[in-house]
């Protein structure tokens, strides 16, 4: 598994909930770090997770898939303590 953060801008973005129960039909784990972006832990190529998002956004929709290595935070929306161990479990 690998840690990515996918963020996406869209004039019709999905609900938090929506993306969760999108995001968790190929993931193993994902939550939102901030407004439409998301810490996801996936077992494919950036490429693959790209390819699977475009699914549920318009082809006009922005979308960037990153592979992070490393992450520094500060005030985000989920429990930094939480986030660090599945960010740790899933590099």
């Amino acid at each position: 598994m690998a840690n990515f953060i996918v963020a996406y801008k869209c004039d019709a973005a999905p609900t938090p909930e929506r993306m969760d129960a999108f995001l968790t039909m190929r993931a193993d784990n994902c939550v939102q770090i901030i407004p439409n972006v998301w810490w996801v832990d996936f077992g494919g190529t950036a490429t693959e997770l790209r390819n699977w998002m475009q699914r549920i956004l318009n082809a006009d929709d922005l979308l960037v898939v990153i592979e992070a290595k490393n992450a520094a935070w500060t005030g985000i929306l989920v429990d930094s303590d939480i986030f660090a161990h599945a960010w740790d479990q899933a590099a």
